[in-house]
């Protein structure tokens, strides 16, 4: 068995990872520093099945302080998820926590990998601004926020660090455990609580949502490829904000009114990947579609957050 460092690891998509990576039998070392973005026992639920894992180990730290070589001496694998969240955030004070926790720990990490088969570093759309659809791991970067522009710098660190690295450019990921922050689990949460459905802008941006599901799985298998270089992963699935609003109602057959609110600092207008190179390089394969992942962000949410037995939606309509 071959040891794997996934930093982030108790995140949304790193603990999804992680649980991808011990079905395939690796050994698995989890950091993370359990920042207060939200809260500490919904990152640890993330891992509850991990942590059951003989093969998983977890390291609770800010890879800020941690010793990094120590902990990194003779692992031949790292995959970089931990990163400070948000593309509204980082415009006045805080934007020293996004240059500490995306700039520097990325430095601090490349530094300590010397001699690693592969280091994974998760990007994120957020670099490529609004950019011309179907958007192709060439296009200039031209990132709108704080975030984006911490995310290229982290690439910036990654190409000069001579390491066999894999970028990927993540395209808004959603499905089971996705932070309370994002879009659509604060749609689902409004749904059930029974409040208006906060909006910003006019809905009609469009997105394409990416499974946490596949993503885990193409960010896990691509150790065991010869591939290094950047990489659009995206899910084909873009459609505009207010047709996921619709169909979070009809799946949880309730009602909800929505407030349009005026759009945020750092939200782009539309994303759109070409993941071609994906495809061919990676044999990436999403195979979620967006009614589906719904379906089972829903049932996650009616199960791990209002503690009940999901309840199976009449409606249905395949994209």
């Amino acid at each position: 068995m071959e040891t794997v460092v996934v930093t982030g690891a108790a995140g949304f998509i790193g603990s999804h990872v992680v649980d991808r990576l011990l079905s395939m039998d690796m050994l698995v070392v989890g950091i993370d520093a359990f920042t207060d973005n939200y809260p500490t026992e919904r990152k640890e639920a993330n891992l509850k099945e991990a942590l059951q894992n003989p093969n998983f180990m977890l390291v609770r730290g800010d890879l800020n302080d941690l010793d990094l070589k120590a902990t990194l001496k003779g692992i031949p694998y790292v995959i970089h998820l931990a990163a400070q969240p948000g593309v509204r955030g980082g415009w006045e004070a805080d934007y020293e926590i996004y240059r500490r926790n995306n700039i520097l720990a990325t430095q601090k990490l490349l530094a300590a990998a010397k001699g690693v088969k592969k280091f994974v570093f998760a990007s994120s759309s957020s670099v490529y601004g609004n950019a011309p659809y179907p958007t192709k791991e060439e296009t200039p970067l031209n990132p709108l926020s704080p975030y984006g522009r911490t995310k290229v710098e982290g690439e910036k660190l990654c190409a000069a660090s001579g390491l066999p690295v894999l970028v990927f450019r993540y395209f808004t990921v959603f499905g089971p455990r996705q932070r309370p922050d994002m879009a659509i689990s604060r749609f689902i949460k409004s749904i059930y609580d029974g409040e208006p459905i906060d909006i910003y802008g006019d809905g009609e941006q469009k997105r394409d949502f990416t499974y946490v599901g596949d993503v885990a799985a193409v960010t896990a298998k691509s150790l065991l490829t010869e591939e290094t270089g950047t990489f659009n992963i995206a899910g084909k699935n873009i459609v505009v904000i207010n047709r996921v609003v619709e169909d979070l109602v009809k799946i949880a057959e309730m009602q909800a009114d929505l407030r349009y609110l005026p759009t945020q600092r750092g939200d782009v207008d539309h994303t759109g990947a070409d993941i071609s190179k994906a495809i061919t390089q990676l044999k990436y394969n999403p195979e979620v579609r967006l009614f589906d992942g719904l379906k089972k962000q829903v049932a996650w949410y009616q199960r791990e957050i209002l503690g009940r037995e999901p309840t199976q939606p009449k409606y249905w309509k395949p994209y």
